[in-house]
């Protein structure tokens, strides 16, 4: 988690924004709190509903980084699966007219 913001305060909501940009909101009521991830409402008071809620959480953290470019040619850095080092991938060349 890389961090929470205050969203509203009628009902008090939260994003929650965790290590790979992605996020959720945590919304508190006066019965419980409802985690509403990827639009889905899970209502944490319900032990079955907040195993899925963490669930949900899991499949959004498997997401992944969000793929980032360079400013410099557009090249995209994805890890190598041996190293687990940065490889940039080099751009497409554009073709010239003749």
């Amino acid at each position: 988690m890389t961090g929470i913001e205050w969203v509203a305060p009628r009902p008090t909501t939260f994003r929650i924004v965790l290590g790979n940009d992605e996020n959720f909101m945590l919304i508190y009521t006066d019965r419980s709190w409802i985690a509403q991830v990827e639009g889905k409402k899970y209502y944490l008071l319900n032990l079955g509903e907040e195993e899925q809620a963490a669930q949900a959480i899991s499949r959004i953290l498997a997401y992944g980084q969000k793929a980032e470019t360079t400013a410099e040619g557009g090249a995209e850095a994805t890890p190598t699966e041996e190293t687990g080092e940065e490889e940039v991938a080099a751009p497409a060349e554009e073709e010239t007219p003749a």
